[in-house]
Parts: C-alpha cells; structure tokens; sequence
C-alpha cells in the first residue's frame, strides 16, 4: 500500500507555489555568491611535482662537494614520502639534488617533509652554508611594463627598483626584471707589481673579502633568540682604490689603487634591454596561483595611475 504521507517534489511546488519561488531565490543568491569567490585567471594552475635541494661550498671542487655534500644529503631525501626518482648535479662550489614526486602529491606537505629531513643533518662541513630547499611555484603572468628614456643605466634601475616596490606593496604578488643588468666592479691588477711587492692575487681577493662581506657574530639566546652579523656597506670606486693592503714598518700605506685599476659598470654577460633605440628595463607582473587575475590587474593599473598623476605635466 503506497505512503500517503510521501509526497513527489513536484506535487509540493503545485501545491505551495511560495516554495517553487523561494528555490530560485536560494538559487540565485548562491550563484551570485559563487561568482563573486571564482577565480579569475588567463591559464590554468600548475603544480609542479618537484623539489631542489641546493647547496654551496665556497671554494670547493666538483667532486668535494659529490663527496662531502651530497652524499651525505641524497640517502635523507631519497626515501621520503612520495619520492619518484632523484637526480644529483656537482659542479665547483654548488651542488643540486633534484626529487621528482608521485602525481597527486601534496607538495607543501612534501616541502615541509623535505625541509625537516634535511634541517636533521649534522655532518655536514661546517664551512658550507646551510642547505635550501626550492619548490616552483605557479604564476600567471598579467602584463609586462617597460621603461626607458635618455637617462645613465642607474637612473633606470632606480625607477625599475621604485616601481617594483610600489607595485608590491599595492599587492601585486610578483615583479620580475629584465635588462636589469647586475651590478659590477671590476679590480684590473697590476701582475708586475704585485710581484715587485710579494703579493698574489689572491692575498688582494682574501683583503678585499673581509673588508665588503657581512660578518656573522654569534646569536643572542634568552625569551627571544636572535642572530648578530656585522652588515658591509656599499663601496664605491673610490673607497676601493683607498683600501689599506700593507703598512711598511716607516708607516707608509699601500692602497688598492696603487696596484689595480677598479672600474664601476654592470656584468656584460646578462642581456641589455632597447626600446625605441634606447636603453630599457622591463618589469614582468605575475599572480599567484590564489589571487584573481582581475583584481591584480586593477591594482597595477591603479598604481601606475597614481605614479601619471604624480609625473610632472
């Protein structure tokens, strides 16, 4: 015998026609509300199941750092969660270990794996620098910005460096350069007189070094632990070329610019940008995998209307 008190779906929107109404109500808010969290983007995301282990050794060779760097590392890592294969390189000073993942593997949870294990190692030398784990990550690109105008290759890096940051701290999530050459000085030595002197190249490389690198002076433990280092300052031309590298026993002082010529100019292997038949830079603007194409767009457009704004008429 059929249960009177079952009801077909459709007998109760015949009968309550209210309901028939409140349903595409409900249905269209909802629609409405999850438009507005899709996100907006050019390209799919890509997760990239593969992780690097970088390391250096300053000074080391090739097959120092197989020995004393990475296979030390590669029995951590080889076995951990979801690992497919693994792949090492060495050359002079550097060395990679690459971990390719299973599909479908959650790759922060695998970063976070990978970082533990090797934040365990204690053998490694203790004049190599600290292993840093790598994991790509997606980022769509939204559009690319170029400057240039008659002005010294300093100049553009500086308005390259102010735009980045402002775009940065509008929220934009990535701005990379391009034409942005490194900057370089060079020390041409003298060979014959660093002879005549009883000096080497590498006395004037080991001088130089303490006087320009940062310096580490041991932490401070208590409520809050924190690290000391001695930061180096910027030196230009002219504070190299007077850098002390011996004192006689009469007192005179023999400088760096005694023995080198040091010139100021930027690393000529990395590419330089033209537009228009002058030099340029050109900043790239990315999302994220999270953030809406859209909005990112909108926030580098509202900040470059502010810098038109600013600009003088």
């Amino acid at each position: 015998m059929k249960n009177q008190s079952t009801k077909n779906p459709l007998e109760i929107f015949v009968r309550h026609k209210n309901a028939a109404n409140l349903l595409m109500v409900l249905l269209i808010l909802f629609g409405v509300w999850g438009m507005s969290k899709l996100n907006r983007q050019f390209f799919p995301s890509l997760e990239v199941g593969v992780i690097s282990v970088e390391m250096s050794w300053s000074g080391a060779s090739a097959d120092d750092i197989r020995k004393n760097l990475l296979q030390v590392v590669e029995p951590t890592v080889r076995f951990l969660d979801g690992v497919k294969s693994m792949s090492s390189t060495a050359r002079e000073g550097r060395g990679t270990i690459t971990l390719e993942y299973e599909r479908n593997t959650d790759m922060r949870t695998a970063e976070a794996q990978a970082e533990e294990a090797v934040a365990a190692i204690t053998n490694l030398p203790e004049d190599a620098e600290k292993p840093e784990i790598n994991r790509p990550k997606f980022f769509d690109p939204i559009a690319d910005i170029g400057i240039s105008g008659p002005f010294p290759e300093s100049t553009l890096r500086q308005f390259a460096r102010d735009i980045r940051d402002g775009l940065l701290d509008a929220g934009v999530d990535r701005v990379t350069f391009t034409g942005y050459r490194s900057r370089e000085i060079r020390v041409l030595v003298d060979d014959a007189k660093l002879r005549q002197l009883g000096l080497t190249t590498a006395d004037l490389s080991r001088i130089i070094a303490s006087n320009t690198l940062d310096k580490p002076s041991g932490s401070l433990e208590g409520g809050v632990e924190a690290q000391i280092r001695a930061i180096a300052k910027d030196v230009n031309t002219t504070e190299l070329a007077n850098m002390e590298i011996r004192t006689s026993p009469n007192g005179e002082k023999l400088l760096l610019g005694d023995v080198a010529t040091i010139e100021d100019g930027y690393d000529k292997d990395q590419t330089v940008g033209y537009m228009r038949g002058e030099q340029a830079i050109q900043l790239s603007v990315s999302r994220s995998a999270t953030a809406d194409t859209i909005e990112s767009f909108e926030k580098m457009n509202g900040y470059l209307e502010k810098i038109r704004a600013e600009m003088p008429a």
